[in-house]
């Protein structure tokens, strides 16, 4: 997961797409090709110590089953897969063997020589289903190449740390002894760039010298309390950007994970089926390829190997429920050691079959659904049990129009409202994305829920899309121009269930206020907008530059879960600091399921500086009916 910063981010190769169904008649000859990357994207004939290995495969017959085989030099197994190929012979690129020639406690990587090698020859290979030998390669891994990683207290490798218990650390090997570096801990980038500004989130970036090993192990945050992906930066120039020479844990897969455990005998529901720009969507084309990715919020060490099925849709799964998978044969792969991060993987080449789907991840392999352990994708993106994903019928989608705002126009309001309809009345949800971000809005006898929405300076996007249960998928999109002032503080708040729920958004400021729905002024300039007692959301907190710098500090975010809907609600938030300067910081935060009346400390931002950590108010609450409102 570690790697040794490359100049320019590149995009992961994205090799040709089809498939249907996995047979073995097939005029194409299987001469076997197999190609080298790394977790950039970069075609290569070796690795450096810890990073991953991504392997696109061609020349072989088209959608057919076959099994992959990772060895280091000791002939042990290291990682294995059993995958199927598109119409056109090919896989694309899979990560088969994650952050090579780490020490994870246990030696669980399969590292058996690098203690006494400086380089490790390691040997993919390709079986065909008959167990036939169909072509292989070796490649190499310098253990002698700079390297920084998420560690455990004893310098172990760690990708995966309990929410709320486990400190992280980060250690470097094969430095320069006497080098002062700023580490950061930072929200996972896959696609990072030169000159990306590195925002910890840890409190502070933590400032070490390398030792006269060329090594170092430092805490770098005490007590994660978000759990949420995140990558480990070094920077060398201590610059505060992303810059060449710099190392980064990790570009792809993700540096380590904080995650919770399982709830005994409940469902772990994720998101699973995703295209092959791991996004993750509700609909696919009898044309299209389903794979499947994952970054899980719970941690499971109970594996190895995972089996991933692709089933006919059950709105509810019973513990032992058989899984009997539709495309014959499920996928296996090795997931990332501890934290179960799935790359992208195909699990359904094209041609598709209509109908409603569920993908489930097998953690133990056993055949039969595990409640608490297997990982179940068989909800939509607004959580309702739709199903996993739905392959269209060629039905046509609903038509989604949007009335309010109008198209092209300029605004100098930074709120503006949606009014729209659906021509499907039996739909009850739509998806709203504005400049990229989405959230669940209402559908009330075809009529959009009148959503505020936030803008932003410039040309503003925003889409409404909506589906039916035959897979038909409408949309409609407009720009608008908004020219107003910027802030030093923009805090919005939305939710995942409505529209009868009430989500509070809650800011206190170095001086103690707390701004809220019963306090949506305070005393420095900072100002609520609305208190949503009936939608999604948003609820805009907003400080602007001068009062930010006169007011430095720590800013303390809460979000209370205060009327009831039936349900938990999953709160996220987008901060922005020092709106449209050169320093400006953008981040999103997805908290944590809350159940009636919980809170969620989310974190507190110093200013000026605009660094996170985990909820550390300077004093005491007062309490009042579950609102907060100044500390004495």
């Amino acid at each position: 997961m570690k790697r040794y910063v490359i100049g320019i981010g590149l995009a992961i190769l994205i090799l040709s797409l089809g498939g249907c169904d996995k047979s073995t008649d097939s005029p194409f000859s299987e001469t076997g090709n197999i190609s080298l990357s790394d977790g950039e994207g970069n075609p290569s004939t070796g690795l450096e110590g810890g990073e991953s290995a991504f392997w696109g495969f061609g020349q072989l017959l088209p959608t057919t089953v076959y099994d992959f085989t990772l060895k280091n030099q000791s002939d042990i197994e290291v990682a294995k897969a059993t995958l199927t190929t598109d119409a056109n012979g090919e896989i694309p690129l899979t990560a088969i063997g994650y952050d090579l020639g780490l020490d994870f406690p246990g030696g669980s990587n399969g590292r058996s020589l690098s203690k006494v090698l400086d380089v490790e020859t390691f040997t993919i290979e390709v079986y065909n289903i008959d167990g036939k030998l169909v072509t292989t390669q070796q490649f190499t891994v310098d253990y002698g190449a700079p390297v920084v990683f998420a560690a455990d207290q004893d310098g172990y490798a760690q990708n995966s740390f309990l929410r709320n218990q486990h400190p992280v650390w980060a250690k470097g090997k094969n430095l320069t002894s006497g080098a002062v570096l700023d580490i950061y801990v930072v929200d996972d980038i896959r696609y990072w760039e030169l000159g990306t500004p590195l925002t910890d989130v840890s409190g502070a970036p933590e400032i070490v010298t390398v030792n006269g090993n060329g090594e170092f192990h430092t805490r770098v945050w005490p007590n994660p309390s978000l759990v949420a992906p995140y990558d480990i930066v070094a920077d060398f120039d201590r610059d505060g950007y992303y810059s060449a020479g710099d190392l980064v844990d990790g570009y792809y897969p993700v540096g380590f994970m904080v995650q919770t455990y399982a709830t005994a005998g409940e469902d772990i529901q994720v998101q699973i089926a995703c295209n092959n720009n791991y996004e993750y969507v509700d609909i696919f084309q009898t044309t299209d390829n389903v794979y499947a990715y994952l970054n899980p919020r719970i941690q499971q060490f109970t594996h190895k190997w995972v089996h991933k099925y692709v089933v006919i849709h059950q709105a509810v799964w019973n513990d032992g429920d058989p899984l009997d998978d539709v495309t014959q044969v499920p996928e296996l792969d090795t997931p990332q050691y501890g934290c179960t991060n799935e790359g992208r993987v195909l699990i359904w080449p094209a041609t598709l079959t209509a109908g409603k789907y569920d993908v489930v991840i097998d953690v133990d392999r056993n055949g039969f659904y595990d409640k608490g352990l297997d990982f179940l994708d068989n909800i939509d993106s607004y959580g309702q049990s739709t199903a996993g994903f739905i392959v269209g019928a060629g039905v046509a989608g609903p038509t989604v129009t949007i009335t309010s705002p109008e198209n092209g126009v300029e605004t100098t309001d930074e709120i503006v409202y949606l009014a729209g309809d659906v021509s499907d009345t039996a739909i009850l949800f739509a998806k709203l994305i504005v400049n990229g971000s989405s959230q669940t809005i209402g559908v009330n006898s075809g009529v959009l829920d009148n959503t505020a929405i936030v803008l932003q300076r410039g040309w503003n996007t925003i889409r409404v899309e909506a589906f039916n249960t035959d897979g038909g998928i409408g949309f409609d999109e407009i720009t608008i121009n908004g020219n107003f002032p910027t802030y030093g503080m923009k805090v919005t708040l939305t939710w995942n269930l409505g529209p009868s729920s009430d989500v509070d958004l809650w800011v206190q400021d170095p001086t103690g206020e707390w701004c809220g729905y019963t306090n949506k002024e305070t005393d420095i300039g900072g100002w609520l907008d609305v208190d949503d007692t009936y939608g999604y959301g948003p609820e805009n907190f907003r400080l602007s530059h001068e009062a930010v710098a006169a007011n430095p500090g720590a800013y303390n975010v809460v979000v209370h879960y205060y009327s009831f809907a039936g349900d938990p609600t999953i709160p996220t938030l987008q901060i922005v600091l020092n709106e449209g300067q050169t320093n400006q910081i953008t981040r999103t935060l997805v908290g944590p399921s809350l159940n009636f009346r919980e809170t969620w400390n989310a974190t507190t931002i110093t200013m000026p500086g605009g660094t996170f950590s985990d909820y550390a108010p300077a004093g005491k609450l007062l309490i009042n009916s579950d609102r907060p409102l100044k500390t004495k």
